[in-house]
C-alpha cells in the first residue's frame, strides 16, 4: 500500500465509493480515501482493480504497511458495509431530518448552516439512503484546514485529526484547534454536534441549539420544512 494520491477522477471516485457500499471498506466509516492497493509509484494510475474504499484512518494504517495485499484483495471484494448492513450510515425513511442534538430540526433541508452565504455543513440523502456531507472546517486564525465534499477529504489530512466511526454514529476531531463535529443516526434521524468556527469566532451546536460567539447569536426551539437552509446568518 502506498502514495497519497487521493484524487482520481470523479468516475473513479463514484465507482469506489459504490463498490463499496459508500463506506470504508474495512469498518465502514462514511469519509473516504481514495486508496491504492497496488503502489501508485509502480502503476502511475488510478485503475479501480487496484484501488479501495478506505477512511483516512485506515489508508493511514494500510499506508504504514499494516495490510498483505491478500487482506486487502478481499476488503475490496466484501466490504465492511455489504457485510454488516446494519451498521450503514444511512436513513432507510421517506424524509431526510437533521436534528441539533433536541432543539433545533429540519426535514428535507440540505444546507443545515450557511454563514455570510457560505456553507459550512451540508448534508443530503443520495442513493440508497445513504448520507453525503460536505463540510468545511475553519481554525480560529480564518484558515480552511479541513474541507469533507461528497464525503470525501478534499485536503491532505494530519495526524492532528482523529475520526472515530462505530455503527451509524461519526465523530471527527481536532483537538489541537478545538474543533469537533459529531453525526449519530438515531430512530431514522440525524443527530449533530459541533464546536467549529467562522471567521475567527468559535460556533457551537449542542442541545442548547446554535450559538454564534461572536454576536452572541443563539438559536433555539424551532423546525425548518422542506426550506432549502436551514441556520443562515450574517456576520
Amino acid at each position: 500500500m502506498g502514495s497519497k494520491c487521493r484524487n482520481p477522477p470523479a468516475p473513479i471516485q463514484r465507482q469506489l465509493r459504490q463498490e463499496a457500499n459508500f463506506g470504508c471498506a474495512r469498518c465502514g466509516c462514511p469519509i473516504l480515501d481514495n486508496a491504492h492497493i497496488i503502489p501508485y509509484h509502480i502503476t502511475h494510475a488510478f485503475l479501480t482493480e487496484d484501488m479501495i474504499a478506505f477512511c483516512p484512518t485506515c489508508h493511514r494504517i494500510a499506508d504504514d504497511g499494516h495490510y498483505l495485499e491478500e487482506y486487502l484483495r478481499m476488503l475490496k471484494a466484501n466490504p465492511h458495509n455489504k457485510i454488516k448492513v446494519g451498521e450503514r450510515f444511512l436513513i432507510e425513511g421517506k424524509d431526510l431530518i437533521v436534528n441539533i442534538d433536541n432543539s433545533l430540526q429540519f426535514r428535507n433541508t440540505p444546507r443545515v448552516l450557511t454563514i455570510n452565504d457560505f456553507d459550512i455543513i451540508s448534508i443530503k440523502k443520495i442513493e440508497g439512503g445513504f448520507l453525503s456531507l460536505d463540510i468545511n472546517f475553519f481554525d480560529k486564525f480564518n484558515s480552511l484546514i479541513g474541507i469533507i465534499l461528497e464525503n470525501s477529504w478534499t485536503v491532505d489530512t494530519t495526524l492532528v485529526w482523529d475520526l472515530e466511526y462505530k455503527p451509524q454514529h461519526l465523530i471527527i476531531r481536532n483537538a489541537p484547534r478545538n474543533i469537533a463535529f459529531e453525526a449519530r443516526i438515531e430512530k431514522g434521524e440525524v443527530f449533530l454536534n459541533a464546536e467549529m468556527y467562522f471567521k475567527g469566532h468559535q460556533f457551537k451546536m449542542n442541545a442548547d441549539g446554535f450559538w454564534y460567539r461572536e454576536r452572541n447569536i443563539r438559536l433555539s426551539e424551532f423546525s425548518v420544512v422542506g426550506f432549502p437552509q436551514g441556520i443562515s446568518i450574517q456576520v
